[in-house]
């Protein structure tokens, strides 16, 4: 439920005006003091901040050369510093000049994180010292993490473009915004000094998405309610189970002009549920470290409109061909990384994208691979097959459904007094409509952890960690 500390009707022409000018005030100098926090970390912060808005603007045409120009350059740069690529270039005969389009990449083989932790230290540029990086590892959720480095430059473009992604939901820089995340988006700070000083300089409260109590959550709603951000961002699980608290318990929360969601995929129940507790529109996006894409939904499209600076997406159908149009496997290519390239990089996603002359659009992240589930007669299917049907019964607070082996589903239930067991025969015809073979298995917990990482799965399939 939206509510506000004052009633505007109660304000004369004068005081409206003044509580408009002082609102200004205080805007403008939350942007400065966030311009200067940044740019005391590189001076080129605003500069390319305000090149980036220009280039948004200029033909996907113009956007797409652009590309290639920098994919061009990348590939001269590996062929010469990275041993890994330097070693495929030759094997294949290929030189940076033999790539004039896009569609060139598809003479590279295919990049996992398998063969990234067999050659690892083929992924090391000979120029590394001189290059300024920073060390990341992914989650891990699929087995080992993967430790990469991103450079300063690749780091620097990747906030850039997040700042011009959340502009399209209404964003200016300095606005008040929360974050509800994890690891991936809050950055731990080594105490409280650092940490209070980086919420002051950017303007921002950050509140952890791990192990969300009662008491926690209650927390977060004095938090939000007396901070009365601009913004929230968080995961879109820990934004749907916290949507789904003050709607339960009948809270008041206050409600921010937008909510930005990322790293998992927001199902359409969950934004409903988002929206209709803060009262207000969410939009989601789509990125990733390793590989550098980066995609946001804006007021005028629902679809996400993919960047084109930092990265080149492709989606491959199941021949392994390039589509414009249409569900496949996305791919990604970091033109700015020098400091561990990915080229062709499978990021382990399913989307459904379609090109006009605006750019490519994602118009749905179906999904990881491991949220795929295997049918003993070797079919995937995806979990949303299931899931979709579980929103709806009654009684089941959270969820999860693990496939452990060829034969079994394993659902764990968090549920409340309303529950009916009976409903369990819809989930059990759902199954047996895609496989005869499969057996399903229940258990009631008390609580569904979260990932290590602090997001929460759905659907997990660990055969994909077998594979």
């Amino acid at each position: 439920m939206r509510f506000h500390g004052m009633d505007d009707k109660f304000l004369s022409i004068r005081e409206r005006f003044n509580l408009k000018n002082s609102f200004s005030v205080i805007m403008k100098i939350h942007k400065t003091i966030f311009i200067i926090s940044h740019s005391l970390v590189d001076i080129r912060f605003y500069f390319n901040y305000r090149k980036l808005i220009e280039l948004e603007k200029i033909s996907y045409e113009q956007k797409v050369f652009n590309q290639v120009y920098k994919l061009r350059r990348l590939l001269s740069y590996v062929h010469s510093q990275v041993p890994y690529y330097s070693e495929i270039l030759n094997r294949l005969k290929l030189k940076p000049t033999d790539f004039s389009s896009i569609s060139d990449l598809e003479k590279l083989p295919i990049l996992t994180k398998n063969i990234i932790k067999e050659n690892y230290d083929k992924f090391t540029p000979r120029n590394l010292s001189n290059i300024k990086y920073y060390n990341f590892s992914t989650g891990g959720s699929t087995g080992t993490p993967l430790k990469f480095r991103i450079s300063h430059n690749d780091r620097l473009l990747s906030g850039l473009l997040t700042y011009r992604g959340w502009g399209k939901g209404g964003y200016e820089l300095g606005n008040r915004m929360v974050f509800l995340a994890g690891s991936s988006l809050v950055k731990n700070s080594r105490n409280t000094l650092e940490k209070t000083i980086n919420e002051l300089s950017r303007n921002v409260k950050k509140l952890s998405a791990f192990d969300m109590g009662t008491e926690q959550m209650k927390n977060y709603l004095t938090v939000i309610n007396s901070f009365k951000p601009r913004h929230i961002r968080g995961y879109a699980s820990a934004l749907f189970f916290f949507a789904k608290w003050i709607e339960e318990t009948k809270q008041h929360v206050w409600s921010p002009a937008s909510i930005f969601t990322t790293a998992e995929v927001l199902h359409p129940e969950m934004r409903k549920t988002i929206e209709k507790s803060f009262n207000t529109r969410v939009f989601d996006g789509y990125g990733l470290n390793d590989g550098g894409l980066s995609a946001f939904e804006s007021v005028e499209r629902p679809q996400l409109l993919v960047d084109t600076e930092r990265s080149v997406m492709e989606v491959l159908d199941r021949n392994n061909c390039i589509v414009s149009n249409g569900t496949g496997r996305i791919l990604a290519t970091s033109l700015s990384n020098y400091a561990f390239p990915f080229i062709r990089y499978d990021t382990g996603d399913i989307g459904t994208i379609h090109t006009n002359s605006m750019g490519m659009c994602l118009e749905k992240i179906v999904g990881r691979q491991q949220e795929f589930l295997i049918t003993p007669e070797g079919n995937n299917v995806h979990g949303e097959f299931i899931t979709h049907i579980l929103w709806e019964i009654s009684g089941i607070k959270r969820f999860q459904l693990v496939q452990e082996d060829m034969e079994t589903l394993h659902f764990y239930f968090v549920v409340d007094s309303t529950f009916d067991v009976g409903q369990l025969s819809k989930i059990d015809a759902l199954i047996k409509g895609k496989s005869a073979f499969w057996k399903t298995k229940y258990s009631y917990v008390d609580t569904i952890k979260e990932e290590s990482n602090s997001k929460y799965k759905f659907v997990i399939n660990n055969l994909w960690k077998k594979r």
